[in-house]
């Protein structure tokens, strides 16, 4: 019987399958015996052999990159609770060492030559400095980036303030900072001045990054809205024209940032930041202050002092003061 089978399949020829050229499909393999991690783990192990490290255990040091450090203990330690620089700060910054900044929040102009409308005491308030054109705060971003990276700590958080219609320059200028999201500043009235040409926004955004240098950054104290409503500031306590409410910059800090952890504003304006730092219900934060215009400086320190000795100047690194002529 088994003869005369083979016989006719003989008879019949090949089969569909041999004419089409189909070919069985091979038994499905487990994917951690591909190839390529097959030959990953022969590295790893020989790497291991070698008394080197596996390629995925590496270290920003082990590949060549400066390593992402918080800063000196002892310089955190010597800092003032309240310091206010006056001048440039995009020279100021160079004094802080690196990675010894836990949270940056800052208001920079906006490019509208603005002059605040509201007089206090019959006054009215000079518009700002560095305010002209819309390019001068998008140009300060963008020279200020590599900076602020190198203070900031590796998963610290940033907010920046701005305009709606700014958003777009200023995320393109801070492009290296991953941008977690956009919260709402809301005074509830217009700000600016009304020229019947457009209606005038009675909110501002704040876009908030975290340092690139550690993936997700920090995690936030609590649950924070991303809505912060403040109202406008009252007239007889306005000192800047572009003053923002110390209840609104607080949400930011205790949000971001732990009992005694440094707090730096590159455009403190009126202080408004420091006020917030050292009002703190918890604990205070120490603060770095820094303002351009003369005026404006005078104002954080007066403004400081009620809270405790301001100082002028930062403490030292071990570098700078290795510099010093004998």
């Amino acid at each position: 019987m088994l003869k005369a089978e083979i016989k006719a399949k003989k008879k019949r020829g090949p089969t569909a399958l041999h004419t089409t050229g189909f070919k069985p499909f091979p038994p499905k393999k487990s994917p951690l015996s591909s190839p390529r991690k097959a030959a990953g783990k022969k590295k790893d192990s020989g790497r291991r052999d070698k008394g080197l490290k596996p390629l995925a255990s590496r270290t920003r040091q082990d590949k060549g990159l400066k390593p992402a450090r918080l800063g000196s203990d002892q310089w955190r330690e010597k800092l003032a609770g309240c310091t206010v620089l006056e001048g440039d700060c995009r020279k100021l910054i160079k004094q802080i060492p690196e990675g010894s900044v836990d949270l940056i929040i800052a208001d920079p102009p906006y490019g509208k030559d603005y002059q605040s409308h509201r007089k206090p005491k019959g006054q009215r308030l000079d518009p700002m400095m560095g305010d002209r054109t819309p390019g001068d705060a998008t140009e300060l971003l963008g020279k200020m980036a590599y900076e602020i990276a190198r203070v900031l700590r590796p998963d610290g958080h940033l907010y920046i303030f701005c305009t709606p219609m700014q958003m777009a320059n200023v995320l393109g200028a801070l492009v290296q900072f991953p941008h977690e999201a956009t919260l709402v500043y809301v005074t509830g009235r217009g700000m600016g001045d009304n020229t019947n040409q457009r209606y005038v926004s009675g909110w501002q955004a704040i876009l908030f990054f975290h340092n690139g240098s550690k993936v997700g950054g920090r995690k936030l104290n609590g649950h924070p809205s991303d809505v912060i409503w403040v109202g406008r500031t009252v007239k007889p306590h306005m000192v800047h024209p572009a003053q923002k409410d110390v209840y609104g910059i607080s949400v930011l800090v205790e949000a971001s940032s732990q009992p005694g952890e440094v707090v730096l504003d590159f455009t403190a304006g009126s202080g408004t930041t420091g006020v917030a730092c050292r009002m703190c219900p918890d604990e205070a934060r120490k603060v770095i202050l820094m303002e351009i215009d003369p005026e404006h400086a005078k104002v954080c320190r007066e403004r400081m002092r009620i809270y405790g000795k301001v100082e002028t100047e930062l403490p030292k690194t071990k570098s700078q003061e290795a510099k010093k002529p004998k």
